[in-house]
């Protein structure tokens, strides 16, 4: 009965894990309403459940919120070339001298990925943080992507000197 999602260990964003904790609540608030209409619950027994399932759903936004303001991830240090995710947009372009550190920086509300196409450089963003990652790769350009479906438009060229 209570199946877990993975937006609850990993959520791609407060909508995400909201919608996932109010799903399984909603899954037990209508097996236990089904068990007490079929031993003939009272009114009263009713308007505690509701009341129960209301406090249950504001802790969930409670929690989320809270989860969004305090998680920032690492901060950005000299040296870092700064990449700003919002609006669910790269930047046009992003160029670095291979062994630089880019300092990917998510400030939309979901989940991210900065995807370098043909390599190893796969970076996973979670909503509204920042992470680092190293710049190990011959000169070139390269195709940078969000591979989440539904970011398609989210396309970047990475140039690395």
């Amino acid at each position: 009965m209570l199946l877990l999602s993975s937006h609850l260990s990993h959520p791609g964003s407060p909508v995400d894990f909201l919608h996932a904790v109010l799903a399984i609540v909603g899954r037990w608030l209508a097996a236990i309403a089904a068990l007490g209409a079929w031993r003939g619950a009272t009114e009263p027994g009713g308007r505690r459940l509701a009341a129960g399932a209301l406090g249950l759903a504001g802790a969930a936004v409670a929690v989320s919120a809270v989860a969004v303001l305090t998680v920032s991830g690492e901060a950005l240090r000299v040296g870092d070339v700064p990449v700003v995710i919002a609006g669910s947009q790269f930047p046009a372009n992003v160029t670095v001298t291979t062994g630089e550190t880019l300092h990917l920086d998510n400030r939309d509300l979901f989940r991210h990925t900065f995807t370098v196409a043909d390599t190893d450089l796969h970076v996973v963003l979670p909503a509204s943080t920042a992470t680092r990652a190293a710049v190990e790769l011959p000169p070139g350009s390269y195709d940078v992507i969000c591979d989440i479906p539904g970011h398609e438009h989210m396309t970047a060229v990475l140039v690395v000197d």
